[in-house]
């Protein structure tokens, strides 16, 4: 059974994990299953949720392509703002020449108030690489 404090939080709960389920089927709330939510929506690819086939930005099919990193950026905050606890949304896109790579910056004012994170995707694996509050 959830807690009060789970059922009363303002931004909700949820199961933990971004990619999947955590084993220990533990729940997130507040900020915690905002960003986890956000991240999901952000790393996932377009279609993959059934019932909400227009979301997913797939960040990691995109490593290697070509794209201009304000497209990648503006793409981002759209699909943050989907998620109704955003109430605004900043993100900032680096790509490696080189590699590719992307290492995206968000930053999210939601209904408790502003936090940023950090996701690098690889062709392997998506990091969450910092999160601040």
């Amino acid at each position: 059974m959830a807690s009060s404090y789970v059922e009363s939080d303002p931004l909700g709960s949820d199961f933990a994990g971004v990619f999947d389920l955590s084993p220990s089927l533990s729940f997130v709330w507040g900020r915690r299953a905002h960003l986890e939510s956000t991240a999901r929506g952000l790393l996932q690819s377009p279609g993959a949720e059934p019932d909400a086939p227009e979301d997913g930005l797939g960040l990691d099919l995109l490593i290697g392509e070509d794209f201009d990193a304000r497209d990648i950026e503006g793409r981002a905050e759209r699909q943050c703002l989907r998620d109704e606890r955003t109430v605004d949304a900043k993100a900032t896109a680096v790509v490696n020449e080189d590699t590719g790579e992307i290492e995206l910056t968000v930053g999210i004012d939601g209904a408790t108030g502003p936090f940023v994170f950090v996701l690098s995707p690889t062709r392997i694996t998506s990091d969450l690489l910092k999160l601040k509050v």
